[in-house]
């Protein structure tokens, strides 16, 4: 599974709790606490990775890499959400699902599958795609 905008990792943490058998983070300013997190859950398999989401996906698109979860929640109304899922799609990173939460405010738009949309009074809306 892939973490972009990881903050905490609680995501992807718990995604391995539920019998994901990797997690790759993404975050700017928080690897510090998300590798606190990772001890403190005896996790193994997890990659932090701190920098720019855009350029880290660059790269491990390079490396051949997909994703079956990918879990993309960036700071609101930046663009981000609807960059990130542009990136996602352009450098074939998904083989599964898409978890997108982004501002009500926000509208996405992608060639992926959107399965469900959920909004949570008029601040968060989370949209999950999957691959075609």
């Amino acid at each position: 599974m892939l973490d972009i905008f990881a903050g905490t990792g609680a995501l992807g943490l718990e995604s391995i709790s539920r019998g994901a058998n990797s997690a790759t983070f993404i975050d700017m300013a928080t690897t510090e606490i998300i590798r606190d997190n990772v001890v403190r859950a005896k996790f193994d398999d997890c990659t932090i990775l701190r920098g720019d989401f855009e350029k880290i996906l660059r790269r491990l698109s390079k490396q051949g890499l997909t994703f079956d979860l990918i879990f993309s929640d960036p700071p609101y109304a930046r663009g981000l959400a609807q960059k990130s899922l542009n990136l996602i799609a352009e450098l074939n990173l998904s083989s599964g699902l898409i978890i997108v939460e982004h501002g009500v405010e926000e509208i996405l738009t992608s060639d992926f599958e959107l399965i469900r949309k959920i909004n949570y009074g008029n601040t968060t809306t989370i949209e999950i795609f999957k691959q075609n």
